[in-house]
């Protein structure tokens, strides 16, 4: 492969910590922060409210209509959860204390730390 595309290859080697990064945390975590499906299909449902009004008499008509939309669309969300949510709130909680859950902010709780990022040639070794 280095052969085939040796400028990605080596821009993969040397930005491999920062690449890596996702790597800290869990697959749920992961899938969270990398999945863009949620925020489309939340787009495209306001877009859906939206489309059929083209004229607004005030800025703030439309603010009503996204305000409610937005409403309507987050119940519908909320009855069916896509991510093990709960697990995943308690996960970022350990990991981010504070910064998660402003209650926390508060309380001598204790933050884990993150594991360390996992070098490229260890990763490489474990594909072999």
């Amino acid at each position: 492969m280095a052969r085939h595309y040796p400028q990605a290859v080596n821009s993969w080697r040397t930005n491999w910590p920062l690449l890596a990064s996702q790597y800290r945390y869990s697959e749920r975590i992961r899938r969270l922060i990398y999945t863009t499906n949620p925020i489309e299909g939340f787009h495209a449902r306001l877009r859906k409210y939206t489309k059929t009004k083209r004229v607004f008499d005030n800025d703030m008509a439309l603010l009503k209509l996204l305000y409610l939309s937005q409403q309507r669309i987050m119940e519908k969300m909320a009855a069916k959860p896509i991510f093990a949510g709960k697990e995943i709130a308690s996960e970022m909680r350990l990991l981010f204390g504070p910064r998660f859950d402003p209650q926390l902010a508060n309380t001598d709780q204790q933050v884990m730390s993150l594991p360390r990022t996992p070098s490229f040639k260890t990763q490489q070794q474990s594909q072999q």
